[in-house]
């Protein structure tokens, strides 16, 4: 769970330009080291986060790792039941987007979209980039 502290000091750190945007650009150098990362968002709302920086996967891969066969015994992974409904538009964009693991396998939610921006990792909103600083 993440301190209060923390949060008020990665937005205080944000605000004073003390942070780096998370970009596609600099992912392969952040591999296997603590990060904190904060991304705005509406009405004084916003995430913050520390871990270790994992692989970068495609959310369609992802799906295929996330056993689904409890919820619906049709579909082993959540892969197989997207593509029992999901148009294929929908099924490029899943294979287009890659979000980031933590070291331990953990979805972060942090993700590149690369037919909205091809260079800037985001949250939810593909218009809230992630910034972040390394953790010694």
């Amino acid at each position: 769970m993440i301190s209060g502290a923390l949060r008020e000091e990665m937005r205080t750190a944000a605000i004073n330009g003390e942070l780096k945007e998370l970009t596609i650009s600099v992912y392969p150098e952040l591999i296997g080291k603590r990060i904190q990362t904060i991304y705005f968002g509406y009405l004084d709302q916003y995430g913050v986060d520390d871990f270790v920086v994992g692989e970068l996967i495609s959310e369609w891969d992802l799906a295929g790792r996330k056993d689904f066969s409890e919820i619906d015994p049709r579909f082993k992974t959540r892969q197989e039941y997207w593509a029992s409904f999901m148009r294929s538009k929908e099924i490029a964009e899943c294979k287009n987007t890659l979000t980031i693991l933590t070291s331990e396998g953990k979805q972060t939610y942090i993700s590149l979209h690369p037919d909205y921006d091809e260079q800037h990792f985001s949250c939810s909103d593909l218009d809230r980039f992630v910034l972040y600083r390394i953790i010694e």
